[in-house]
């Protein structure tokens, strides 16, 4: 359900590429000096009925996929890569600093935060399912009292931002077709 614009977007800003010989995408994360610390694989192809997903051997599990904005204090959180592309894609927001985590653990955020000190605010928004709503909680109240300025945004429909995309783009075609009078 994303556009070639988003894609070529995560493309070209060195986040994700597709490995051979499976062709899985592979999301990459970086520390402050450019370095790649963390790298994550999806399936692209679903031939037993459940997408492949794995970490990289050597995956560094205190950063997670990111893009900072030197001259913005926001950070956008997300469970998954397809959650950020999809949100950012939904909100038409390409200019906002985003962290993948990876997980509901908040070892990339906290990272993160200590290496570009400029970030002030932190919006979390995970998975509006069971263990997202209670990790957004939990960290929540634990950023709120290290002084961050924080807020929850789950997904209006669906249980995550990509269902909700997909969700938003199957309504507007179905606005597009033509009616029977």
């Amino acid at each position: 359900g994303l556009s070639k614009e988003t894609i070529r977007y995560w493309l070209e800003k060195g986040l994700m590429y597709e490995s051979l010989p499976y062709h899985n995408i592979v999301f990459l994360g970086r520390d402050v000096n450019g370095n790649i610390r963390f790298a994550s694989q999806r399936g692209t192809l679903d031939a037993y009925g459940k997408p492949f997903k794995g970490d990289v051997p050597g995956n560094d599990k205190r950063y997670g996929v990111n893009i900072v904005n030197p001259e913005c204090e926001g950070l956008y959180v997300y469970e998954a890569a397809i959650d950020a592309m999809s949100d950012m894609e939904l909100r038409q927001d390409y200019k906002t600093s985003i962290l993948v985590l990876g997980m509901v653990s908040d070892g990339p955020l906290k990272t993160i935060l200590e290496e570009y000190p400029h970030i002030r605010t932190v919006c979390l928004c995970l998975d509006n399912d069971g263990p997202g709503r209670k990790a957004a909680e939990r960290l929540a109240e634990k950023y709120t009292q290290a002084g961050y300025g924080v807020s929850v945004r789950l997904p209006p429909l669906g249980k995550d931002y990509n269902e909700f995309l997909k969700t938003e783009r199957d309504k507007n075609a179905l606005h597009k077709q033509p009616q029977v009078q």
